[in-house]
């Protein structure tokens, strides 16, 4: 769709603009709707790359931050922080000109350009220049591609680094009062990143009680008396304002199991001080060292075996929960949901292969994966199935066969077309009864075996 303005407008820019978007109005309305919005992606990626190479010209001639931030605040329409977005990615664009090409060519979009430019602001400009992090954004979703870009920032990190920050951030803690636009009260806490996990996990645990005492998933979400935010909120009241000698064995009480636990991947060289790199918890966010040696002191520490590509050790089970041993391995593995990233704690292990379909799919580990709530439910929803790509080392989602569904989806279900999945990885032949443990015909003779 070509479009040109050399028609008489003179230097106005709202006609300008105007006459464009005539004229991209009359082509949009001869289109199907996932035509058109996929029309206006690529002119909003194109518009994003051209703003950036023009604040990009800014940086290049030593204007400042504030300087760039200010030009875009320019229309009074802006908010500080959108100004701070758009700034930071022509501040990545300064640096990597190439960034603002991929924008134009359609290989990037915005959102994933600003996941590069906030990973640049964070490690000095060096993401913005990294080719093996720009293709591995470009490649998967925005929220893979955050987890991507916050292993790349992390391991760039040292542990003094990460030290500073939490001793600045304990420094700065507190909390206040204040009134929401919708009219709701609310309590605001803010502190270091380990403090808040603490508190977050609490509340989580809670509303996990919450949500089995309102019938779990043996209700349909949509007939739970409450949503997951009201649920979240009386956890959260109720563990505030509960009396702390109440019977611990008591419904009001108990804990979920993952509550109040910090899952931390360390080396034994860290563990000894002899490396200085830092510490990670599960989710990739670095642990200062004052808090490691802190939880030390009363840490159960288990061991986990991966492979060259990351793969867990297989381990298997003849029931369809996950034990916690298990659990923990998923937490070590995956860190939070495979999908969008979402906190551990909002996980359930959920089975490749699923445990009722004609495949009957083990509780081993290599046939689990973490999902949160929100993407478990789409997953069953859309009839998908879950699956590690190794070429891109993501996971990705495709259409499940008959083989791979429960029972009640399959008339659902078309047959697939021969070699339509040819390039997915083969599945074992169902075994004919729940006998012994089933080894994936794919695996290695030569494993270590199972540490749990």
């Amino acid at each position: 769709m070509a479009t040109s303005f050399d028609l008489p407008l003179g230097n106005d820019p709202a006609l300008v603009a105007t006459d464009a978007m005539v004229r991209i109005d009359a082509e949009l309305a001869h289109v199907p709707a996932k035509t058109a919005l996929l029309i206006i992606e690529f002119c909003r990626n194109r518009l994003a790359a051209s703003e950036a190479r023009v604040l990009a010209d800014r940086y290049e001639n030593g204007a400042s931050d504030r300087d760039v931030e200010d030009l875009v605040l320019g229309d009074g329409k802006t908010s500080k922080q959108e100004a701070k977005k758009r700034a930071s990615r022509a501040k990545a664009t300064n640096a990597n000109p190439g960034i603002a090409d991929k924008l134009d060519s359609g290989e990037l979009s915005a959102e994933q350009a600003d996941i590069i430019a906030k990973a640049a602001a964070e490690t000095d400009g060096a993401a913005a220049c990294d080719s093996t992090l720009i293709n591995d954004v470009a490649q998967t979703s925005p929220e893979q591609g955050r987890k991507k870009a916050t292993k790349f920032v992390n391991e760039r990190r040292s542990s003094a680094d990460v030290q500073a920050k939490h001793d600045r951030q304990r420094i700065l803690r507190g909390w206040y009062k204040h009134r929401l636009p919708n009219g709701n009260a609310a309590i605001t806490f803010h502190g270091d990143d380990h403090s808040i996990n603490q508190m977050e996990a609490s509340v989580a645990g809670q509303a996990d009680i919450e949500y089995r005492d309102d019938g779990g998933r043996d209700v349909p979400h949509g007939k739970h008396p409450r949503t997951n935010d009201q649920r979240g909120f009386d956890a959260a009241h109720k563990l505030m304002t509960s009396n702390t000698d109440q019977n611990p064995a008591s419904p009001t009480t108990r804990r979920s199991r993952r509550a109040n636990v910090v899952h931390v991947n360390v080396t034994p060289d860290q563990l000894l001080g002899n490396d200085p790199s830092p510490i990670l918890t599960a989710d990739g966010t670095p642990l200062p060292r004052s808090v490691f040696d802190e939880i030390c002191c009363d840490a159960d520490i288990i061991g986990h075996i991966f492979s060259g590509d990351g793969e867990l050790l297989w381990q298997s089970r003849m029931k369809r929960l996950a034990t916690p041993a298990q659990i923990n391995g998923l937490i070590a593995r995956d860190g939070g949901c495979v999908l969008c990233s979402a906190h551990h704690n909002e996980c359930v292990a959920h089975h490749l292969l699923p445990w009722e379909a004609p495949g009957q799919g083990e509780t081993n580990i290599d046939n689990l994966a973490f999902l949160c709530g929100d993407c478990h439910t789409r997953l069953h929803q859309r009839k998908q199935t879950l699956f590690y790509d190794r070429r891109s080392k993501t996971w990705k989602t495709r259409a499940a066969t008959i083989h791979e569904l429960p029972p009640e989806n399959q008339h659902h279900q078309k047959k697939p077309a021969p070699g339509q999945y040819r390039n997915m990885p083969a599945l074992a032949a169902p075994p004919a009864e729940r006998t012994k443990p089933r080894l994936d015909q794919a695996r290695s003779n030569a494993r270590l075996g199972a540490l749990f």
